[in-house]
């Protein structure tokens, strides 16, 4: 028989392979435990906590599959004792998922705003070298003449 999982003892795992670098692991860990047959028999005010990590960790990693399968069992487990612990992993689940969604686009803004910035540079290093031309040709006629 394993021996018993305390959920605090999951997540303080998952806190330490995520410090040093090992999110996926971490990830692994929590999803291990999440679809354990223990994990319904906890209270929802110790797992509360493990299952925000495990969705940061999901959103962090793009595993939406992964979110929503916790999701999902958490669901089961606690709908009709503590559907308030439902609404607030769900509520950090998507403020999460808004804070990246909001990270991903001020990023790409910036690279449209550098790759238009550059085109604009470009476009004006053509018409200095053409101005450059004229002047040149212009200066070389003069002395010509």
């Amino acid at each position: 028989m394993p021996p018993v999982v305390k959920p605090e003892a999951v997540l303080k795992r998952s806190e330490e392979l995520i410090n040093v670098g090992q999110a996926s692991a971490a990830l692994q860990a929590l999803h291990e435990f999440t679809f354990s047959r223990r994990f319904k028999q906890g209270p929802s005010s110790s797992l509360e906590p493990l299952m925000e990590r495990f969705m940061e960790l999901c959103v962090d990693q793009r595993r939406g599959r992964a979110a929503k399968d916790a999701l999902m069992q958490y669901k089961n487990a606690f709908q009709n004792t503590d559907p308030q612990s439902i609404r607030n992993v769900t509520r950090h689940f998507l403020k999460h998922a808004d804070a990246k969604v909001a990270e991903a686009r001020s990023r790409a803004d910036a690279a449209n705003w550098m790759s238009t910035t550059s085109r604009r540079v470009k476009r004006q290093k053509v018409s200095c070298s053409a101005v450059y031309r004229r002047i040149r040709s212009a200066t070389a006629r003069i002395a010509r003449s």
